[in-house]
């Protein structure tokens, strides 16, 4: 993490011409009140268009909210989420743009000074909003260290203990606390030893942090038995146990309604989830980054979901919600679906290729890559495909995460026929070395080529008049950019 942190230090004081420090301490003066609503401005303007920038800008309205709630003066109580109160520190914020809440792509850490800098150089029209922006990611890169400081406490309490492997079971009460509930115990038992734990009773949002804090950070808790518990709002909420690595078992309660956005992100250590009846909404990312995971059950009374063999779909079969990270080999799309749910296939899963039912009047598939029915949108190549594609003549579009995090592409030919990349269609492709972009494409996406790390040069013709933000940012080895017209809007 020191690496880290000193590499933001070195990028920021690059921002917007190296006047961070001016920009910050101009928004270490303005109205915290402001600066969120002036964040929540920027976050609905990335409504719909960058998934990246809009996270971003999100995660940087967060860091700055939390700090709010310590202020005297807010109105906000520790227990208030940024996305719950949204709409009251901007009156324009609909429940239109919240929903947006839920489907983001997190850029890794190391690159939000990188999309700060985009957002200053393209976004910000006055010095109010780079302020904010500075601000913000100030805000951001302290609850980093504060994390990092928390981690290392963690770890070294982790080299104490050999064999963590206690199982115990507490009621919580309105008056006991699980932390209390611990200490309380005749052998006063300490958090991280704790292996396999069982709740009874409602949880806060205090005792879900504790856990995180305390049995997710180290590693140690392998099973956490919620089958009798209950949470605010019957909804685990966003990033709960997101990166609880050690976790390989959960049991979500039967009065839980909802899974929130990032809910159990990279939780490498769990291999399956049982979904109750109960649930009625699986937010996006609920399970990205599950390496793991081989097997999604769905009670058969719930009324929402369902699944086919260990396969996450809608009641009646229609959407594709999920496909398990750890399954290897080809997958057979049912006749019945008719739409995907975003980034169905984690960029993590062995998928080697997409095979269609042949009733299936959507879409279609050929050589193991996912297209529309007439074979005019490539919508999804397989991750582990080794080696050079040509994409065929008669694709005009090349849909949204095509080929996101295809480490084994070396070469991709994209044919006259195309006209549109779609956003991050390319990203994180880092064994492609140059790309040639035909003379038939109008518009590149959204960080369409982000993070192509062994990108060294990239061929843009003059047919191109839209080139979105962060469209080739994280691309640390591009050297040759034709025509050269096109820096400026690269990173």
């Amino acid at each position: 993490m020191k690496k880290k942190t000193k590499f933001f230090l070195e990028e920021i004081r690059e921002l917007k011409h190296g006047k961070y420090r001016q920009y910050l301490e101009k928004g270490k003066d303005m109205d915290k009140r402001r600066i969120l609503s002036l964040l929540i401005d920027m976050y609905m303007d990335f409504c719909g268009t960058s998934a990246g920038y809009r996270t971003v800008v999100y995660d940087l309205g967060e860091a700055v909210f939390d700090l709010y709630k310590e202020d005297e003066e807010s109105e906000f109580t520790s227990d208030k989420y940024f996305n719950d109160v949204m709409h009251l520190l901007n009156p324009e914020f609909t429940e239109e743009h919240k929903k947006y809440t839920r489907y983001s792509d997190t850029p890794e850490e190391e690159n939000y000074p990188s999309y700060c800098m985009n957002i200053l150089e393209e976004y910000a029209a006055n010095e109010e909003e780079c302020a904010t922006i500075c601000y913000g990611l100030n805000c951001w890169l302290n609850e980093i260290k504060k994390m990092n400081c928390r981690w290392n406490k963690r770890r070294k309490k982790k080299k104490l203990i050999e064999k963590p492997n206690i199982q115990i079971s507490v009621t919580l009460t309105p008056e006991l606390r699980l932390e209390q509930a611990l200490k309380q115990n005749e052998n006063e038992i300490a958090p991280e030893t704790v292996s396999y734990l069982t709740i009874v009773g409602r949880l806060t949002k205090a005792d879900l942090e504790y856990i995180r804090e305390n049995m997710c950070d180290t590693n140690t808790l392998q099973v956490l038995d919620l089958s009798n518990a209950s949470m605010k709002c019957n909804r685990i909420q966003d990033e709960t146990f997101s990166n609880c690595i050690g976790l390989t078992s959960i049991i979500i309660p039967n009065s839980v309604t909802e899974i929130g956005y990032y809910a159990f992100y990279g939780c490498i250590g769990l291999t399956s989830i049982i979904i109750p009846n109960s649930v009625t909404e699986i937010e996006c990312g609920a399970f990205s980054g599950c390496t793991e995971l081989n097997d999604i059950t769905v009670h058969p009374d719930n009324t929402v979901y369902a699944s086919d063999n260990g396969v996450l779909f809608n009641k009646d079969k229609t959407k594709l919600i999920l496909y398990p990270a750890k399954r290897q080999g080809d997958y057979v799309i049912p006749a019945s679906v008719t739409e995907f749910e975003c980034k169905i296939f984690s960029k993590f899963t062995r998928l080697n290729g997409i095979t269609i039912h042949p009733d299936n009047t959507v879409f279609t598939s050929e050589n193991g890559i996912l297209f529309n029915k007439n074979k005019t949108k490539l919508i999804l190549y397989p991750v582990k495909r080794q080696g050079d594609y040509i994409i065929p003549d008669s694709v005009i579009e090349i849909e949204c995460s095509a080929f996101e995090g295809c480490i084994e592409l070396t070469s991709v030919t994209i044919p006259e026929s195309v006209t549109k990349i779609g956003d991050n269609a390319f990203s994180g492709c880092t064994g492609l070395t140059s790309v040639v972009i035909p003379a038939s494409v109008i518009e590149i996406g959204l960080c369409a080529f982000s993070d192509c790390t062994g990108l060294i040069s990239v061929t843009i013709p003059d047919s191109v008049t839209e080139i979105k933000l962060g469209t080739f940012s994280g691309c640390i080895g591009l050297t040759s950019v034709v025509p050269i017209r096109f820096l400026g809007l690269e990173f």
